[in-house]
């Protein structure tokens, strides 16, 4: 995946949309979910380290666009990419 990519979350009953803010591994990548819809400078925001796995590239129209991230909501940290 590369930065600025479009992706949705899909795990845990959440879907959401996001945009990669850069790798974190071979496993994982920083994901910006939320940006007031100031898509165009994803790169200012706090991205989130999501499992690639768990992400599809391209905005799923089923996807809503300003939902808490699990690992927000579940208590995990955001970390800036």
């Amino acid at each position: 995946m590369q930065p600025g990519q479009k992706v949705t979350y899909r795990a845990f009953d959440k879907v959401e949309r996001g945009i990669v803010k850069c790798e974190a591994n071979e496993d994982d990548v920083f994901v910006v979910y939320h940006c007031a819809d100031n898509w165009e400078r994803y790169f200012d925001y706090t991205a989130a380290r999501t499992h690639k796995s768990d992400l599809t590239l391209g905005w799923l129209e089923d996807a809503p666009q300003n939902t808490m991230h699990a690992q927000q909501t579940n208590g995990g940290a955001s970390l800036n990419g």
